[in-house]
């Protein structure tokens, strides 16, 4: 078009944010189909990771970061089966971004983001 005013508005970054439920202190984890989770996500450097043992055998917390450098890593394997939790505290060296965190278990892994802003 000639002669006219208009503006124009590029995005250049894109900022992810929980939900009302997940800021909130005192709310419980939300269920999930894996009944695996972490609360809260985004993080401080503070969370809890919930997960379900359904049988014995080797079991293994991972974290990473995402060019794939494990920053975090915890042996469950002597845990009983059944629903347990884990306080995780970070790495102050850990800088804010998306982490992945990851459970295997018996050889099967289910993996999950979160994100990490102090």
């Amino acid at each position: 078009m000639q002669g006219a005013n208009f503006t124009r508005h590029i995005v250049t970054s894109i900022a992810v944010v929980g939900n009302e439920r997940s800021i909130t202190t005192d709310a419980q984890p939300t269920n999930n189909l894996e009944g695996f989770g972490i609360y809260p996500n985004p993080s401080d450097g503070e969370a809890k990771i919930y997960f379900e043992i359904k049988e014995k055998g080797i079991h293994t917390l991972n974290i990473y970061d995402l060019t794939g450098r494990k920053v975090y890593s915890q042996n469950l394997s002597d845990l009983e089966t059944g629903k347990h939790q884990v306080s995780w505290q970070a790495d102050a060296s850990l800088k804010n971004g998306i982490y992945i965190y990851e459970l295997e278990s018996n050889g099967k892994k289910i993996s999950k983001k979160m994100i990490l802003n102090r």
